[in-house]
């Protein structure tokens, strides 16, 4: 099993991050960004071949993820799409079982991977730092920004969609 990142160190408080670079500041400046531990990422596993990649998620959450789709941008970049095999974590998380809720996104661009993970509906982030290092964060999504108002998202949502 290929290990896509390890954890480096956990900062324990975010003024220990704030004196760790500049794109760690800003990653910690998120009020969403719940937990934050910094990893090795090996950007080399965000690759066709590599059908199943093992992750360790904030908390010590170990798990495997398998390759459903590859493609290779334009850009150059190269995106790794995989869903969380939740077998061994049915114990821990016994109602997700939808695979919208247990999924992986790995974009690789040069040395570097920004992730999206999706493990039992609970968002993870993987993203380049200074120095070649990766941050990895445990999302708290209540604390996201409302784009809208309720009355305002009611609206928009009542009124018909015309798909030409």
């Amino acid at each position: 099993m290929n290990f896509g990142w390890e954890i480096r160190w956990i900062a324990g408080n975010r003024a220990q991050i704030a004196e760790s670079g500049e794109l760690l500041r800003q990653v910690a400046a998120d009020p969403a960004n719940a937990r934050i531990e910094v990893a090795a990422a090996n950007a080399a596993l965000i690759d066709a071949s590599n059908s199943e990649i093992a992750l360790t998620l904030p908390g010590g959450i170990k798990v495997n993820a398998k390759q459903t789709q590859f493609e290779c941008m334009e850009s150059g970049n190269e995106v790794w799409t995989g869903q969380i095999d939740m077998g061994a974590l049915k114990e821990q998380f016994p109602n997700a079982l939808d695979a919208q809720l247990n999924n992986v996104i790995a974009v690789r661009s040069g040395d570097t991977v920004l992730a999206n993970i999706r493990v039992a509906g609970q968002l993870y982030r993987l993203v380049p730092i200074d120095r070649g290092a990766h941050a990895l964060v445990e999302v708290d999504q209540s604390k996201f920004i409302v784009d809208e108002s309720d009355k305002a998202y009611a609206e928009m949502s009542s009124k018909p969609i015309c798909l030409t």
